[in-house]
């Protein structure tokens, strides 16, 4: 885990040269002022709901929520999933400030063709997304417009397609890859777009990015960089940026990139309670419980 430490630094005042008098009387010795400590870092904080967790971590004053979700796999799906939880228990808390949901999400145009069409089935296949997850897509939209929020998915172009279907000839490495560099310019491009298009920070409302955990990191790992959106983020964007990883505990406990942190508390350790965990300045985990259990 990562923290702001206070650094603390002491000058040493310049003596002046003076002509030396007769009797000079002895110097004043001063004792030294005690080390300032640093400050303790925030630990985790345990909620009951996730309305009382996201309220103890977002500031009006962020107006740029990248929030980013452990995706489930085929065989993975749970009773709710990050995405259900999403739109079930976070978009009511953050929906009625926010003008923009940008998500992680697609559809090939007509004009692409066939390329387009296929491109987007073998990704579909590669990343072995549960069926449930176009609907869930669907009805994250749906509670999008029903509360004022104007749902924005990422546009991919002609080329861009082509470019997959290039990479997908090399590899399925090679098309994740490229995929991963396309989504990230696109959840970068609609973000700014959006923060643009609404003028004075005085009539500005909320911005929510809605993807995977790898898009939305503030402070990323080294060999992953290139893959977090906020580092391209209009500079005022991302001074009122705030990243929440949105992780549920049934995937959170099994995936490598998540357990070997360090950050999450003992399995049992009040499993139906909401954890908001600090990870570094303005990023949070929080680690959901599992629905029914």
């Amino acid at each position: 885990m990562r923290f702001l430490l206070l650094l603390a630094v002491f000058g040493m005042p310049l003596a002046c040269k003076s002509r030396p008098k007769p009797t000079p009387a002895p110097a004043e010795v001063t004792a030294p002022a005690p080390p300032i400590a640093a400050p303790e870092p925030l630990g985790p904080l345990r909620t009951r709901t996730v309305a009382e967790a996201l309220n103890a971590i977002v500031t009006p004053e962020d107006a740029v929520i990248g929030v980013g979700e452990l995706h489930e796999r085929v065989g993975q799906a749970s009773k709710r999933s990050a995405l259900g939880m999403f739109i079930d228990q976070a978009l009511p808390v953050l929906g009625p400030q926010t003008a923009y949901l940008i998500v992680e999400t697609w559809s090939p145009p007509p004009a692409c063709g066939s390329v387009a069409t296929n491109v987007t089935k073998s990704i579909e296949t590669a990343v072995q997304r549960p069926a449930e997850t176009k609907s869930e897509v669907a009805q994250l939209a749906d509670a999008a417009r029903a509360a004022g929020i104007t749902p924005v998915a990422m546009r991919f172009s002609c080329a861009d397609y082509a470019l997959l279907g290039t990479a997908a000839r090399k590899s399925s490495d090679d098309q994740i890859i490229t995929m991963l560099d396309l989504t990230t310019r696109e959840l970068a491009a609609q973000t700014n777009a959006a923060w643009r298009n609404q003028g004075s920070s005085a009539s500005r409302k909320r911005i929510i990015v809605y993807g995977g955990g790898l898009h939305n990191n503030r402070h990323p790992s080294a060999g992953v960089e290139q893959w977090s959106y906020a580092a391209t983020l209009d500079a005022e964007a991302l001074a009122h940026y705030v990243e929440i990883d949105w992780y549920p505990r049934a995937l959170a406990y099994t995936d490598p990139s998540v357990s070997k942190t360090g950050l999450l508390p003992e399995p049992n350790d009040h499993p139906n309670d909401v954890w908001v965990i600090p990870q570094g300045e303005r990023s949070y985990l929080l680690l959901l419980p599992t629905p029914g259990a």
